[in-house]
């Protein structure tokens, strides 16, 4: 296979695979569809729950919190005075670290290889991938 047809196959299954997330997110919803209206029929009809072809489907509750991004140092301060300090935890967003480290903290040496500073050595390791990347032209 010559390098036009390898791009082409490229090309075809970024396609495809677009098709299928976009199809697998319509499915999902729909699903979510169906899931709430059959919630809402069993709940109407006070079942707990049913048997159906080998399956049992129940009811359940499915609590999510979120909380107001604008309030995180105020909301932090509440749980550490409340003892619930340990749930929380700092993160770090990877893409954030990659170009902080990349544009920052790497340095060339004299043979044009690129090299981290020692005090951060011992905490990260990069990983490098070589791929072709594909936009229109």
């Amino acid at each position: 296979m010559d390098l036009l047809d390898q791009a082409g196959l490229l090309l075809e299954y970024d396609q495809q695979i677009k098709e299928m997330e976009q199809e697998l997110k319509g499915m999902k919803e729909r699903r979510d569809e169906i899931n709430a209206g059959l919630a809402e029929l069993m709940t109407d009809n006070e079942t707990q729950n049913l048997n159906y072809k080998g399956h049992i489907f129940y009811l359940s509750v499915q609590r999510s919190v979120s909380y107001d991004k604008e309030q995180e140092e105020n909301f932090y301060h509440a749980l550490r005075e409340n003892g619930l300090a340990d749930i929380i935890r700092p993160t770090i967003n990877s893409r954030t670290l990659t170009a902080t480290v990349t544009k920052e903290l790497m340095q060339d040496d004299a043979d044009g290889n690129s090299n981290l500073p020692e005090w951060i050595q011992p905490f990260i390791t990069i990983y490098e991938k070589t791929k072709v990347n594909v936009r229109k032209g």
